[in-house]
């Protein structure tokens, strides 16, 4: 009898120990290369997972389950590259876009490993390597829900308790919001091209014809989870996207469009990437060759695409006493404003009225931060549109690298002469 209870103690004692090595091999980070893996994107096969089987990334890519708070439980992929020895580096966490994915980061993720920083680089829910294990998960997620299942990931599974988190564009605004739920696992913030600072009304007037102009309730919170209303109201805007044609994605995504009458290429005011780049190209293949891939993969990240619209402007409109825009100020962490000169997306004057985005977008940020005692760093690249990771990926990278481990940049802009 005392030999059992002795093995009996002896085995918990050894469950429970090998159960801690589990844990902490989970929360360590792996060491490995930071070499850059050829990014590549075959010719969509609807008998395939497009994203899973014909995407690859530049790094290898893992896979969480985590539930938000609805209880929805949503399959998260994501890269995480170390190569140092530490058992807790400086981590940083990059959160891709609308209608883009971690992938594109590539040679952010690639400067900041060598910096000796941990990158994290989840897909939000329901674009890239997090569509194909969601496909039967709420289209009308919101972003919100997003935070919640990449917090459980980052925090609760990977162990990393703090981290500066960069988010480009939509990820800007994804980035803001998070900051505000979670203050004390941002270490710092970088805004790049970032929504979330300009804010929209609910009720949208839309021209109908010459004549009559109608008001529509564009970002109304009353069918925030109610798909069949939203499409309703948005279903222009999402056939618009099921129309476009490979060749005016490539054209489009470089400032170029074919000219109707004459056939002409011609150089247009909007577009992606102001310069060629190899993650320019890399989104750009993506886009085309999903066209041809699989059809519930392709209308997830169509629907997603259009429907991101209305999960920005919900939480930033002009009536909401609690927007995103209106609370910004109080972000706990330092704060580093990137944005092209340029930029063709922000602000977007049809919906905000907002014209200027040195004085009615990133000054009255600044001026509510700096109001609170955190002026923030701003950066204005010249020559540059809504993708400087793309446009200008060198400086960017050392802007980043440098902010994340040092806390400044080289040249800021001086936003007291804006």
């Amino acid at each position: 009898m005392k030999n059992f209870k002795k093995y009996l103690y002896l085995s918990v004692v050894l469950v429970f120990s090998l159960s801690l090595l589990s844990c902490c091999a989970i929360k360590t980070p792996a060491n490995q290369s930071s070499d850059i893996m050829p990014w590549k994107v075959e010719q969509g096969d609807t008998a395939k997972s497009f994203w899973k089987d014909q995407v690859q990334y530049p790094y290898p890519v893992k896979y969480a389950r985590a539930k938000d708070s609805r209880g929805v439980e949503w399959e998260i992929g994501y890269m995480d590259v170390y190569t140092g020895k530490e058992a807790n580096p400086r981590t940083l966490v990059l959160i891709h876009g609308k209608g883009a994915f971690g992938g594109y980061f590539g040679a952010v993720i690639k400067a900041a490993a060598d910096s000796g920083l941990r990158v994290i680089v989840p897909d939000i829910p329901h674009y890239g390597k997090s569509i194909p294990g969601n496909i039967d998960k709420p289209l009308t997620r919101t972003l919100e829900d997003t935070r919640e299942a990449i917090h459980d990931v980052i925090v609760n599974q990977l162990g990393v308790k703090k981290a500066t988190y960069l988010g480009h564009s939509l990820g800007g605004q994804w980035v803001l919001g998070y900051a505000l739920r979670y203050p004390d696992t941002v270490e710092k913030i970088i805004l790049e091209s970032p929504g979330g600072l300009e804010e929209y009304p609910a009720i949208i007037k839309i021209p109908v014809s010459k004549d009559k102009i109608i008001d529509v309730p564009y970002f109304s919170p009353s069918y925030e989870k109610d798909f069949d209303t939203w499409k309703k109201i948005h279903g222009s805007t999402l056939a618009a996207e099921y129309n476009k044609t490979a060749e005016y994605i490539q054209l489009w995504n470089y400032y170029k469009a074919r000219d109707p009458k004459t056939g002409e290429i011609k150089s247009i005011a909007s577009g992606y990437f102001k310069k060629e780049d190899t993650y320019a190209d890399f989104v750009t293949q993506v886009r085309v060759k999903m066209i041809t891939g699989n059809k519930k993969e392709y209308d997830n990240y169509i629907i997603t695409y259009v429907h991101d619209i209305y999960t920005l402007g919900v939480e930033i409109r002009k009536e909401d006493t609690n927007s995103i825009t209106k609370r910004a100020k109080y972000i706990k962490a330092p704060v580093l404003l990137i944005f092209g000169a340029v930029d063709p997306f922000i602000p977007v004057k049809f919906l905000s009225g907002l014209s200027d985005l040195k004085k009615e977008i990133i000054k009255p940020f600044y001026d509510g931060l700096k109001a609170e005692g955190k002026p923030p760093i701003v950066k204005v690249y010249p020559n540059v549109g809504h993708f400087p990771h793309t446009d200008n990926p060198v400086e960017f990278c050392n802007d980043v690298v440098d902010f994340t481990i040092k806390g400044r940049v080289s040249a800021p802009a001086n936003v007291e002469g804006f």
